[in-house]
Order: structure tokens, then sequence, then C-alpha cells
């Protein structure tokens, strides 16, 4: 996805200036922003009251910004400012549930008032399954390049693989 959205705001083209592409890059920060500030101001209690919900709206949120950001290198030059502002809305509403309902799982988890414990625990794992992931991309980057479709095929098959996942673990979770 981030070479979609550098190719989008002109990396390697000629025409394109440094300026453009930190205009287009602030206003999809702003974009961002605005959505993070919107979304913690009104799903607040509901964030405690059904985080396995909004732990599963954030991943699969995720996924849909991440296919729009794929996207992008596929859509007319018109569509690329709005598509990478909604990505980017996306994601912070994804940063702002994901780190809420967090919160709220690492209570449930510490069960002798062992929050620091759990979160530290859920911190290592998270390093942990990021190097793998980075190890794994890493090697279907070799795969996937210079090929449009293997590259769609790896993300579809990944996103069909995390969602089945995160819904598995999340109908494990009694809260």
């Amino acid at each position: 996805s981030s070479r979609a959205l550098l190719g989008g705001l002109g990396v390697g083209t000629a025409g394109a200036t440094a300026l453009g592409a930190a205009a287009q890059w602030l206003l999809r920060d702003l974009s961002g922003l605005m959505a993070g500030l919107l979304v913690g101001a009104a799903a607040g209690d509901d964030l405690d009251a059904r985080a396995k919900q909004w732990r599963m709206t954030a991943d699969v949120l995720n996924d849909l910004a991440m296919l729009l950001e794929l996207a992008t290198s596929l859509l007319p030059a018109y569509a690329f400012g709005p598509a990478v502002l909604v990505a980017s809305a996306a994601r912070a509403v994804v940063g702002v549930t994901a780190g809420a309902t967090k919160a709220a799982l690492t209570a449930h988890f510490a069960q002798r008032g062992n929050a620091a414990d759990v979160a530290a625990k859920e911190g290592a794992q998270e390093t942990a399954a990021n190097l793998v992931g980075m190890l794994a991309g890493w090697m279907l980057l070799h795969w996937t390049e210079g090929s449009v479709c293997r590259a769609w095929t790896a993300f579809l098959a990944l996103t069909v693989v995390h969602v089945w996942a995160n819904e598995r673990a999340m109908r494990a979770l009694c809260l």
C-alpha cells in the first residue's frame, strides 16, 4: 500500500513537485486527526461496553483502509485524493478504537491486579508477531514484485485469514 500511495503522490513522476506531495500528505494527516477526534468523543463509553465488537470493527476497518490504499494505483487521478483521505480517516478510527479496546482487554486479563505485567507480555507478543510479519512480508515482496495479480492475490488471501482469525479470537473471548 505504501508503494501505491507514493506513486499516487507523484514519486517517480517528472511533473510532480515536493510542495504538491507535501500538501496532499498534510491533508491526509489532517483528515486522520479529525476522524480520530470525532470518534474518540462520540464512541468513548461504548468502547468499554462493547470492546469485542469495536476490536473486530477496528481490524476490519484497518483491512479496508489497506484495500483503499492499494486501490489508489488503479483509480483515476481525480479519485486518488479522496481515497487517501478516507483511508487515513479509517486508520485514525482504527487507532482510537484499537487502543481503547486494548486497554479494556488488558483490564479483563489482569485478574490479579497485574495490568502492567499483562500489557508488557502483550507488547512482547506484538513485537514478536511484527518481526515474523516483517520477515514474511519481505519474502512475499519477492514473490509479488512486478505482478499486480500476485500482489492482490496475496493481499486478499491474507485479509481473509486475518478477519477469520480475529473473528475466532473474539468468539473465544468471554467478557
